[in-house]
Formats: structure tokens, C-alpha cells, sequence
């Protein structure tokens, strides 16, 4: 609609799109908005293996999230904490807090007791143009720390 001169702005335009309307020459304006995009642990049973905060920190450790960022989202969305600077507890102060570190997610299995690995399900939106290569993406940067995760 934007492209067709029907509307003057759109709001929560899909990152894929971000630069080939930029390059079409619209006006981008950047708007503060909560990350929605996470990956959360079920954590009701404590016999898996993500239940061991070990274990999800060296899942975090293992994912390169600014090359992510730049090529899944096209350098769009950033890297950050949670709360945003309009709510209750944000602190400017925090920065995120596992930078991509493979030897450090590898060490922090074996720590753990999952040198060798195990199976992992992964869930995923699928109505979003996005989460099937974002879950590919996660499907091979765990495989680095022998997790198998099954789509």
C-alpha cells in the first residue's frame, strides 16, 4: 500500500522489507519497540536438560546474534535487554549479556554433563515470514554443542 502511494506510513514493517523500501526511496524512522523475538525454555520438568541454567547459558553463548541480526533481519532490530526506556526498572547501564562465545557454550556443556549432547524440540510460529529461517538458523548454530533440535 505504501509502495502504491494508498497510505502516507506504515508501522511494524517486516524487516525483509526495511531495505528495498529505503533503496525505493521512503523515509525510515526507528521507534523503540520490545524484542519479540526470544527463545524460551518449557521448565516445568526438571529432567531435561535446558532445565540446567548451564545448559541455557551455553545455548546463549552459541548463538552469533549480530550476524543474526544482519543477515536473517536485515540490520534492523537490535541486540538488547528486555525493558525499554519508558518502563518500570530499565536501567541504561545493562547491556546484553552473552556475546557469541563457541568455546564458552562447548565448556559450559561438557560442565554440565552434555559434552555429547542430547535432542532439543523447538516450536516455532510458523504464520511469521521470518521464524523458518530463524529456526533453521538455531538448528545449525547448536549443532556446534551437539544439540539436536528437532523442528
Amino acid at each position: 500500500m505504501l509502495q502504491a502511494g494508498e497510505v502516507d506510513m506504515i508501522t511494524q514493517t517486516p524487516w525483509t522489507s526495511v531495505a528495498p523500501l529505503e533503496e525505493a526511496g521512503f523515509a525510515r524512522v526507528d521507534v523503540p519497540m520490545p524484542h519479540d523475538v526470544a527463545l524460551q525454555f518449557n521448565l516445568l520438568d526438571p529432567d531435561v536438560p535446558w532445565a540446567d541454567v548451564s545448559v541455557r547459558q551455553a545455548i546463549n553463548y552459541a548463538i552469533e546474534k549480530e550476524a543474526l541480526i544482519d543477515q536473517l533481519f536485515g540490520g534492523v532490530p537490535q541486540e538488547g535487554v528486555w525493558l525499554l526506556p519508558w518502563e518500570l526498572g530499565y536501567d541504561p547501564s545493562l547491556k546484553p549479556a552473552y556475546p557469541y562465545d563457541l568455546e564458552m557454550a562447548q565448556q559450559l556443556m561438557a560442565d554440565a554433563g552434555y559434552a555429547d549432547g542430547f535432542d532439543m524440540p523447538l516450536y516455532y510460529p510458523t504464520f511469521m515470514e521470518w521464524a523458518t529461517d530463524l529456526a533453521d538458523y538455531l538448528t545449525s548454530a547448536l549443532q556446534a554443542t551437539n544439540v539436536n533440535v528437532e523442528l
